[in-house]
């Protein structure tokens, strides 16, 4: 099992994946359906677009509270930042309509790229589709085509049970593995049994 020691790349209260881009899996378009990239031509209506789809896929971060994470101000950071790269960045849209239905985008670091942010709205999420899948496979592709090796993500600890379905789409799936962090690899390893042992989940711990 490969490892790779990039502290920067995973905070404390989450749980890093890892994939190596070698061959990718074979995702469909759900007819009706079309991909794009981010358009900054669109400016703040292109944010507001992506707040809302955001808000509602993840509810728990993105909410109406007051004490929840402003989404648009925090896209604004992201969209403006030199890391942000508009061609690794993708929407899945209805034909014809420029809202989108589920998004996910990568940013470039110093030993390969970082998965952020798949997102689906909650009526799009148990149709059949796999929207999922579809988007995040749009982002690596784009990822391997740019040379951009391995991809690394990271899954919040502090909702282990909301965290369930996206670990088994990104191992299961895709082929994702744990990231263990060089100066952190006793906890990181014990997060990740804890994880394991409790859904009964059948992922391969690096060694």
């Amino acid at each position: 099992m490969r490892k790779i020691y990039r502290e920067e790349k995973i905070v404390e209260g989450r749980m890093g994946m890892i994939l190596y881009v070698e061959e990718l899996p074979v995702t469909r378009m759900p007819q009706g359906f079309r991909p794009r990239n981010w358009n900054p031509k669109l400016g703040d209506k292109e944010r507001a677009l992506w707040a809302d789809l955001v808000t509602a896929g993840f509810p728990d971060l993105f909410g109406k509270s007051s004490t929840k994470v402003d989404p648009l101000r925090l896209i604004r950071q992201i969209t403006f930042s030199k890391d942000f790269n508009p061609d690794g960045f993708y929407f899945i849209c209805c034909e014809g309509d420029d809202a989108p239905v589920a998004s996910a985008f990568m940013v470039s670091g110093l030993f390969g790229a970082q998965l952020h942010w798949v997102v689906v709205r909650p009526e799009y999420q148990h149709t059949g589709d796999r929207f999922g899948r579809v988007v995040t496979n749009l982002v690596l592709y784009q990822a391997s085509r740019l040379g951009f090796n391995p991809v690394v993500l990271e899954l919040e600890t502090r909702n282990t049970e909301a965290s369930v379905p996206a670990v088994k789409m990104f191992s299961g799936f895709f082929g994702f593995e744990p990231y263990l962090r060089e100066n952190h690899e006793a906890a990181d390893r014990s997060v990740w049994q804890e994880f394991i042992q409790r859904f009964d989940l059948g992922i391969n711990i690096p060694t």
